[in-house]
């Protein structure tokens, strides 16, 4: 009896130990399966369990990191005229009707991590355009509510022309 007494407390010490280590260690196992999206540098990490909706609302700093990192694509929700005027660089343009119509499709994989964008403020095409490609079975859709008035007046970089 002593014995088996033993070898419990050994193998429960055995891993109070590895768990402290473990702790310890900045390379650590994690023990709870996440995928995680490095935004860190901003001081902001978007962590998607299998409980997370595959649509989010971030803001400025967000957005500012999957920009900086090239971590996502951008996609502006406005037409083509206010488009073709300015626009995020890198941004694809795929206006919210021209979808809902099917006269336009985006050309990126279902699992790929996507920011939506409009006007900002009250502009409701990029809330639109993200709850038709979840319905449509993308995955990781974010809406910057920000949006272009927001960072162009944050002085962040534009491109215009289609």
């Amino acid at each position: 009896m002593q014995i088996v007494q033993r070898f419990l407390l050994l193998g429960l010490l055995g891993i109070v130990l590895g768990l402290a280590v473990n702790t310890l260690r900045p390379t650590g196992l994690s023990l709870v399966a996440r995928e995680l999206v490095e935004t860190s540098a901003a001081g902001v990490d978007t962590l998607e369990t299998a409980e997370s909706p595959a649509l989010a609302v971030i803001g400025f700093a967000e957005a500012d990191v999957l920009f900086q990192k090239e971590l996502a694509a951008f996609v502006d929700a406005r037409d083509a005229e206010k488009f073709a005027a300015g626009h995020i660089p890198g941004a694809i343009n795929l206006p919210t009707s021209a979808y809902r119509d099917g006269e336009a499709d985006l050309p990126l994989p279902k699992g790929f991590l996507v920011v939506i964008y409009c006007d900002g403020g009250h502009c409701e095409l990029s809330h639109e355009l993200a709850d038709l490609l979840v319905d449509d079975g993308y995955r990781k859709v974010r809406v910057y509510e920000g949006g272009y008035e927001e960072w162009d007046q944050l002085g962040m970089p534009l491109e215009s022309g289609e």
